[in-house]
């Protein structure tokens, strides 16, 4: 009787008033909207995402979801290139979508924003919030600042904007003076000043993994398995481990690139991560050009005061 009575206060769809009396037009209406909300496919973190439950659960803790809050909340990850933010950024999303009326994670805000254009970010953020099959189009920034503000106000919202780099970004795709409450907002950036900006309510440092979780990353990546490996590399896998500093990123990299290889090559990448640089290595220069991020992201005009254990040494300039 009490699901019964709960049934008859859903709002639903009317045969007269959304379909016209057409039958076989509401039958496809109920059809769209039930494959919309099965529609909610997850993202792809990564094969083996080692050390991120521990952190996804800081960052929920911080959030507070369950709790009931006035307003929207921000929540800013920051962090060196490669460390892992947008793993958890992308975790997170996983965890709660499916709590919000409208959810979106918009990913590499930085890249896309210097290729396509900040209206382009404006536009796709427009239609996956609103899950709009066509695109909203958006003539100039205040524009689709306007039209975010008006047409999101009444929804509790998930976004997430990954690797954002400066105020501009922020201003544009951050125009909310209010949402429905419990929305909530997360940022990842390199840099801390951009969620100061952003007037995050908390901040997630992002630190490397731990020396457990480094050799476990590193293993299945070099050795497709958790296990330690055998006598003859594990000397030369802990130098290797050692020189990653616990950056997800490099390690991923240097035991793809190790796996399958012999001792020999084992023995010159190791040479090479130590400073004795006869050649280098197509590892190396594409760990080079991905790390560099992380370099770049550093100075921005100022003068950055780094934590030695945050320098990465094995890949210099």
């Amino acid at each position: 009787m009490n699901a019964l009575k709960e049934a008859s206060m859903v709002h639903g769809l009317t045969l007269q008033d959304s379909a016209q009396g057409f039958e076989a037009r509401l039958v496809k209406l109920i059809v769209s909207e039930v494959l919309n909300v099965l529609n909610r496919t997850i993202l792809y973190i990564a094969k083996h995402p080692v050390g991120v439950n521990e952190k996804l659960k800081s960052a929920l803790d911080l959030m507070q979801i369950d709790k009931a809050q006035k307003g929207f909340h921000k929540l800013g990850i920051y962090g060196m290139g490669g460390v892992g933010k947008t793993t958890l950024a992308k975790s997170i999303y996983n965890a709660i979508y499916w709590k919000f009326d409208c959810f979106s994670f918009i990913e590499d805000v930085r890249s896309e924003a210097r290729t396509c254009g900040l209206r382009s970010v404006q536009e796709r953020m427009l239609g996956a919030l609103l899950k709009s099959k066509e695109t909203i189009p958006v003539s100039s920034i205040p524009l689709g600042k306007q039209i975010l503000r008006e047409r999101l106000s009444n929804f509790m919202i998930l976004l997430i904007l990954d690797d954002v780099d400066n105020q501009e970004q922020l201003e544009a795709l951050l125009p909310f003076d209010s949402l429905k409450d419990g929305s909530q907002i997360v940022i990842t950036t390199q840099d801390e000043q951009i969620f100061i900006l952003a007037e995050a309510h908390h901040s997630h440092f992002m630190e490397g993994l731990n020396k457990s979780d480094s050799h476990l990353l590193f293993n299945w990546h070099a050795f497709l398995r958790q296990e330690e490996p055998s006598e003859d590399f594990k000397a030369l896998a802990r130098k290797v481990v050692h020189a990653c500093d616990g950056l997800p990123l490099a390690l991923e990299t240097l035991g793809a690139h190790l796996y399958g290889q012999d001792m020999g090559f084992w023995e010159a990448t190791v040479k090479v991560l130590e400073g004795h640089r006869h050649t280098l290595i197509l590892a190396q220069r594409k760990v080079t050009e991905i790390l560099r991020i992380s370099i770049d992201g550093l100075g921005q005009g100022r003068d950055v005061n780094v934590p030695r254990y945050r320098v990465l040494h094995a890949w210099r300039a």
